[in-house]
């Protein structure tokens, strides 16, 4: 079913390609629309694929109270309401908890769990920081488990599923799907378990400049758990490796937006919101942070941050903080 959304503010940071709708692709975050809409990474593949390859992507939220239900931004545009509809459905898993719903969703829009119960089409990928971590527990289930950052590796990859979609979506689908996932098997970000379960193959496909891609929100809402905040990224990656956290291990190095180009990303909320959320594994390792906090408050928003570490606090930072309204702090 479709849902509509009261209170969503759109934000598109450049215009949208023409579109080529011969290759059908659904992305489904397997959790409510309350913490979906919160997620910066299934936020800025759905731009990737919007912004910087000429297909769409449809977005759908999957909970086992509410079931399946796509974006209503979607629901105006399209009448496409399962998932069995689509050429390629990929998910996007914070942490690994999430992997059940897959499985139900994937039921739940008539599509077999198992390859070896889908003809070809539709292709099934997994993604996000569980997937980078350990893709095994789904490994059965998915025909490509996306290990890394998507933003220069996933385009070429649906370029090559819209080539071969006649075969794939033929009685001869099967055959024609393996001969795409070994093509595509070890290349960076891309392990294709039904083809080869040696891990060792893995490669982690990861971005250089972070300055080429849009790591914003492009829906800001008003029910969701950052509510009316326009997520932005400051950096990638973290220096501290410590040993209890994931981030540490599997999006290094540690990459820095300039504050340049920060600045240009945050008056793209102009006229839709004044909040400003900072994401990173750890915002105050940013060398100039307290410059951005400052250059923020001077433009009249309201910055918060989703952790703080202790020995990088000033008083100017905390100041800038509590003056945007930020009660609480992660630190």
């Amino acid at each position: 079913m479709s849902r509509t959304y009261p209170g969503e503010k759109d934000i598109t940071p450049r215009k949208l390609p023409a579109k080529d709708r011969r290759l059908r692709i659904a992305l489904v975050y397997p959790d409510s629309y309350f913490t979906g809409m919160s997620n910066l990474g299934v936020q800025a593949v759905w731009g990737l694929i919007r912004e910087r390859t000429p297909y769409e992507a449809d977005l759908f939220f999957f909970t086992p109270e509410l079931g399946l239900h796509r974006h209503s931004a979607d629901a105006q545009a399209h009448t496409r309401v399962s998932l069995r509809d689509y050429d390629l459905i990929a998910f996007s898993f914070p942490y690994e908890p999430l992997y059940a719903n897959m499985l139900a969703a994937l039921k739940a829009g008539g599509v077999g769990l198992r390859p070896s119960e889908r003809i070809g089409a539709p292709i099934i990928v997994a993604g996000g920081y569980a997937v980078t971590a350990n893709p095994m527990p789904i490994a059965d289930f998915v025909d490509v488990a996306f290990i890394g950052e998507a933003e220069e590796a996933f385009p070429p990859f649906l370029d090559a599923v819209l080539a071969k979609l006649s075969a794939l979506k033929s009685p001869q689908g099967m055959q024609a799907r393996d001969e795409l996932l070994k093509e595509w098997h070890g290349r960076a970000g891309f392990f294709c378990p039904n083809i080869g379960a040696d891990v060792s193959v893995m490669r982690r496909a990861m971005v250089a400049d972070l300055s080429q891609w849009d790591t914003v929100s492009r829906i800001v809402a008003r029910n969701t758990v950052f509510a009316n905040r326009m997520l932005m990224q400051t950096s990638r990656g973290c220096g501290a490796g410590c040993a209890f956290c994931l981030a540490g291990h599997i999006t290094r190095p540690l990459r820095h937006l300039p504050t340049d180009e920060f600045m240009r990303r945050a008056h793209l909320a102009d006229g839709v919101t004044d909040r400003i959320g900072i994401i990173a594994a750890a915002p105050t390792d940013h060398p100039h942070i307290t410059d951005i906090a400052r250059e923020l408050a001077a433009a009249k928003f309201k910055p918060s941050f989703s952790s703080l570490k202790l020995a990088a606090l000033t008083d100017e930072l905390v100041r800038i903080l509590i003056k945007g309204g930020q009660q609480t702090f992660t630190i």
